[in-house]
């Protein structure tokens, strides 16, 4: 039986209610996290995959966004960004984009938690400018030998695969790009370290990798439109984000109007700030929803989300007074948040661009 939004709603806030929580362990390198068993904890409660399109779920997208709202609001930092970049960057990403045959191979695992995937795009010398990748593709007999290094990729430290943007053809063309599904264990592929980061410990990763063959029909998409494809999937990618930063932007007002210091005007105006974010939201998930989302809107929905957390981490930073500026306080935590939140899908300067170009 389908569950109505009302009933997804009751089973995922007594899923969070009543779960274990479950925190990160050390094996003496780096922290280890328990993204696995949470997602197989929500994919036993047939929360995971509701909202998807068929034939994983009912098609009813608000429940895979409020699944992102709730995880930012009860599992902030670390285990959030990377259940919810294992969902909406890596098996949205292979729903989309994907082959029939390699979505049976890897989509349906990665939804019962059986498989974690990452999206690899950054490199040590290509960060926001992805057409200056190195990370390059060759078309042989066998498939595709990849050869490169990735590094500062969420979920690549314990990822079973991962989508790899790669270089197919020489120069700066929209179209010398191709995606590709490549499995941690083809020979040839080294997993890096976790990287030492303040916001996200233990979740971020790198990987060298030479010669590693693929079969042809790893490829995502057509060879030549990974970049395209890529860019109209971080569209959707930030509506996800969004509804993550919709999550902690209400839980940061809740945690300022426990002060009861602000003066009136100054406590509308935050609670206003969130009100226009949160009816834009939901104007933009109607727009996704009739399948009219340009990216001018997915860029504008982030810059605001990302302006108001800012705004609120600022407040409660200040006042929290000196407890605002200790690593493990409430504001400090927030603050990192809504850093990693204000890259992921482009940085706001990138967003401004995208939103510029169309004026």
């Amino acid at each position: 039986m389908q569950l109505t939004d009302n009933q997804y709603l009751l089973q995922l806030h007594q899923w969070f209610t009543q779960s274990t929580q479950l925190q990160c362990t050390s094996n003496g390198q780096q922290e280890q996290w328990p993204v696995r068993e949470w997602i197989k904890s929500l994919a036993k409660a047939n929360l995971l995959v509701a909202g998807w399109p068929a034939p994983y779920g009912d098609g009813e997208l608000r429940k895979q966004l409020h699944l992102h709202y709730r995880i930012a609001r009860d599992a902030p930092g670390s285990l959030g960004l990377c259940i919810t970049s294992h969902l909406d960057i890596g098996a949205r990403c292979l729903l989309e984009k994907a082959s029939l045959h390699l979505a049976e191979q890897w989509l349906a695992p990665a939804l019962r938690g059986e498989a974690i995937l990452a999206l690899a795009m950054t490199e040590p010398q290509a960060g926001s400018d992805l057409q200056g990748i190195e990370f390059s593709a060759e078309k042989n007999e066998q498939g595709w030998s990849l050869t490169g290094v990735k590094r500062g990729i969420t979920n690549l430290p314990f990822a079973d695969a991962v989508i790899v943007l790669a270089r197919t053809a020489p120069g700066r063309s929209p179209f010398s790009y191709t995606l590709f599904l490549l499995p941690m264990d083809t020979p040839g592929v080294v997993r890096e370290a976790a990287l030492p980061t303040l916001a996200y410990p233990g979740c971020l990763g790198g990987m060298q990798v030479t010669n590693a063959l693929i079969p042809e029909h790893n490829v995502l998409g057509s060879p030549g439109a990974g970049l395209i494809l890529l860019m109209q999937h971080m569209a959707t990618e930030r509506l996800f984000v969004s509804a993550r930063m919709r999550g902690i932007s209400e839980m940061l007002l809740e945690k300022i109007q426990q002060h009861n210091v602000l003066l009136s005007n100054q406590l509308a105006t935050l609670k206003t700030q969130c009100l226009a974010f949160n009816a834009y939201f939901e104007q933009c998930v109607e727009s996704y929803i009739s399948q009219s989302f340009p990216a001018r809107e997915s860029a504008s929905l982030k810059y605001l989300g990302s302006r108001l957390l800012k705004t609120l981490c600022a407040t409660l930073g200040e006042l929290d007074g000196a407890a605002g500026y200790l690593a493990q306080g409430n504001a400090e935590l927030y603050r990192r948040e809504a850093m990693g939140l204000a890259l992921a899908g482009g940085s706001e300067e990138i967003m401004l661009a995208i939103i510029g170009s169309e004026l």
